[in-house]
């Protein structure tokens, strides 16, 4: 910022402050009035050109600027490159919707009809015009260059950071989530000219962040779970009388994310012990697409291709990746390399998705729209998506602490939960806010001794440096000098590194880092000197506050108390083109008895407040039914905390505990609705198949025709989706019953009647 203060005889001085990016130093000045209006002159003029700012999404509990990596071994400087991503806004999106809704539905005497995925981008090209007013900026961007798709849609832009900075008006630099081992590059608000906000449907790489990552359902020797294996679905469901040609007219695929690769050995020891009648070559993967498959197996990514596979042996199977750290940018991804090819899988199976708020991933409405756009233009092209409807039941989410609200010199008493060591009070109360009804921050032990702080104005002892041997040596451009200082300065309890920087005569300067170093040296132009550290301390989390008292230095805070209920369904799963996939058990966990809602978690379900039922009219009288009529339980949601007309989760459901699943060369019972997800997706494959070798076009979209068609699959009417995802029963979250409920959907499948009304379709 740039910190103008007028003064006028005796007057208070007047603050202005005004930011440069290019720069990152803070500077004060005085002016005259005659500067004064100078000033205000140029910026009225500035002020005809108009602009949108696009303000950076809060960041969620763990998550911290840095001006270090995660591994403090890097910094981001003005000359690293930097990329992000325009999609130019479309046209003609609502007469696609129409048509998929016409192609869809097996009452519709266009059912069965679709576009190739050319023919959607050229139905669907963003005006020349849109184009043309985001080139036109990117041209007159220095320091910039970008590629644009053939349609006008995609736009990638590469940059240095510094022209980055200087062509959106932001800073650029690392957000950090220690706890999380997770990191990634972004920005802060941004600028865009309206001409650019008014073409542009969205920009991904300048906001986004990835899921949280979470330990595999697997289960314990307490929940004990029937053991499924793919006989035990083939047996359950009656899956049977396909005989699939391996061709690659059928083909169905698994998308993963965030680094989640599947080891090809575990496959054939999968084949080899539960689906040995196999033929020869059905335990390879026909094809991976995007990111390279590093054969270190995930969890979550050899239980979606084994189980696919493994329900539908000898269809062509795909292991898609895309290993980005922004979910929203990469689903963007997923679906835009979908959309380009004609001849692409007719079956996609996918076991991620996000039940909160998306701000939290940085995944704003015009992201999502975005995205959910997308799944319109697939289903366009008759290729099915199924995604799983999430493992935290209702979505109930507790209250969120208000972290300016704290009180000093007080100590919380009642159930404490944990302790755990954090860098000051604020961060204690994010860690509250995820887990405890209080907390309680005490700083612990003697303040770190002085040094600098690594502002642009305290970053070392000046004309002085260190004798000794670097352990680290790099350059700095010139107005970054503090950064060495800052780069020094690492996560207590890490002691900080000495350091020296030294001025070149091309205006840069070397920055030099040290362990130990002996005394120090004249040496003009020269700044040294070890960090100094953020106070830390012990935080105490509570279960229950039940009172106060004195206790000089601590600072405590509560929970506040909710003023509404909020229920957070899975998305994409609440998306109206995709299809969801809720999760049960047998009774008394074994095979052969009915089934009910699992409880190992619960079955992500619930209703939309992004998404109606305007593009969901198939559900309409299903979901009336039960939200009229709805159970007689304490832990039904109160009125208004859910839309009663929002697109309606799960749709229908599978088993989802206790499947058998092979990672590194070892089987352990694994459960989610990302295991029933894939295991329905692979009996839409051979449904698929039996309609292509009948000379009939893949499903598609077929919410239509399983809601036309409820007499499919077993009512499941026991249990509930109040059950968190490790966190036990939930206060609020909704039964299962009779009909369509939003624990279970419609039930779970019976592939014979399935396949006989498929084919009549």
């Amino acid at each position: 910022f740039l910190q103008a203060v007028f003064k006028c005889g005796s007057q208070p001085p007047v603050h202005f402050f005004f930011f440069v990016s290019s720069s990152r130093v803070c500077f004060q000045a005085e002016f005259s009035f005659a500067t004064m209006r100078v000033i205000f002159a140029l910026a009225a003029g500035a002020a005809a050109v108009s602009a949108t700012l696009v303000e950076r999404p809060s960041l969620p509990a763990g998550w911290r600027e840095s001006l270090l990596s995660l591994a403090e071994d890097s910094i981001v400087t003005e000359n690293d490159d930097f990329n992000f991503h325009i999609i130019v806004k479309d046209q003609n999106m609502d007469e696609l919707r129409s048509f998929v809704e016409r192609v869809s539905d097996p009452t519709n005497s266009e059912y069965g009809k679709a576009m190739s995925a050319s023919e959607v981008a050229e139905f669907t090209r963003p005006s020349a015009e849109d184009t043309a007013a985001v080139t036109a900026w990117l041209d007159a961007a220095d320091g910039c260059s970008y590629s644009v798709d053939e349609f006008g849609r995609h736009i990638w832009v590469s940059c240095s950071v510094q022209a980055a900075e200087a062509l959106l008006s932001t800073q650029i630099g690392h957000l950090i989530n220690r706890e999380q081992n997770q990191e990634v590059i972004r920005a802060r608000d941004y600028t865009i000219p309206e001409e650019v906000s008014n073409a542009a449907a969205t920009i991904f790489g300048l906001h986004g962040l990835p899921i949280p990552v979470k330990p595999a359902l697997v289960s314990t020797s307490i929940t004990n779970p029937a053991n499924v294996t793919p006989a035990v679905l083939a047996d359950t469901y009656k899956i049977s009388g396909v005989k699939p040609a391996g061709t690659d007219v059928n083909r169905m695929a698994v998308a993963e994310f965030q680094n989640q690769n599947e080891e090809d050995s575990d496959l054939v020891a999968f084949f080899k012990e539960y689906v040995p009648d196999a033929q020869p070559g059905d335990e390879k993967i026909s094809k991976f697409v995007g990111d390279p498959d590093q054969q270190q197996p995930g969890v979550e990514a050899s239980l979606d291709i084994q189980y696919i596979m493994g329900v539908a042996p000898h269809v062509q199977s795909e292991f898609w990746l895309y290993d980005g750290m922004d979910f929203c940018a990469d689903l963007e991804n997923w679906t835009s390399t979908i959309l380009k090819d004609d001849n692409g899988p007719n079956v996609h199976s996918v076991s991620y998705g996000w039940q909160g708020n998306l701000t939290t991933l940085q995944c704003t409405d015009d992201k999502v729209n975005v995205v959910d756009d997308n799944f319109v233009k697939i289903a366009a092209t008759r290729a099915s998506i199924i995604f799983a409807s999430g493992d935290s039941g209702s979505g109930y989410a507790p209250p969120q602490p208000d972290c300016s609200k704290q009180e000093q010199d007080v100590v919380n008493e009642g159930t404490i939960g944990s302790h755990l060591q954090t860098e000051g009070a604020d961060e204690c109360c994010e860690y509250a806010g995820q887990q405890a009804a209080g907390y309680s921050f005490e700083a612990s032990g003697s303040p770190p001794s002085p040094g600098p702080t690594c502002s642009a104005t305290d970053f070392g002892k000046k004309d002085e440096a260190f004798v000794g041997t670097p352990i680290q040596e790099f350059q700095l451009p010139a107005t970054q000098e503090f950064l060495c200082c800052a780069v020094a300065r690492r996560s207590p309890p890490l002691k900080p590194y000495y350091f020296n920087l030294i001025p070149n005569t091309d205006g840069t300067f070397n920055c030099s880092l040290y362990s130990k170093v002996g005394s120090q040296q004249k040496r003009k132009g020269a700044y040294s000197g070890q960090p100094s550290q953020p106070q830390t301390g012990n935080c105490t989390l509570f279960s229950e506050v039940t009172g106060t008292k004195p206790s000089k230095g601590t600072i405590s805070g509560s929970t506040a108390a909710p003023t509404s209920v909020t229920l957070w369904p899975s998305w994409p799963a609440s998306s109206a083109y995709v299809t969801a996939v809720g999760a049960t058990r047998f009774v008394d966990q074994t095979v052969g008895q009915p089934e009910m809602a699992t409880d190992q978690f619960g079955s992500g379900g619930g209703f939309s407040s992004m998404f109606d039922q305007t593009n969901a009219k198939w559900q309409v009288d299903a979901v009336a039914a039960y939200v009229n009529n709805p159970p007689k339980d304490p832990t039904y949601p109160p009125e208004g905390s859910f839309n009663p007309k929002g697109r309606a989760t799960p749709d229908i459901s599978a088993l989802g505990e206790g499947y058998q699943v092979f990672t590194g060369g070892e089987v352990q019972p694994v459960g989610g609705t990302s295991a029933s997800t894939p295991a329905f997706a692979g009996m839409l494959a051979l449904i698929n198949e039996e309609r292509i070798q009948n000379g009939k076009p893949a499903m598609g979209l077929i919410n239509s025709f399983l809601y036309q068609n409820a007499d499919c699959f077993t009512d499941v009417t026991l249990g509930t989706n109040a059950i968190g995802r490790g966190t036990g029963p939930l206060k609020y979250g909704f039964n299962a019953t009779a009909g369509w409920d939003p624990a279970t959907g419609l039930g779970t499948p019976i592939f014979d009647k399935l396949l006989e009304a498929a084919l009549k379709a």
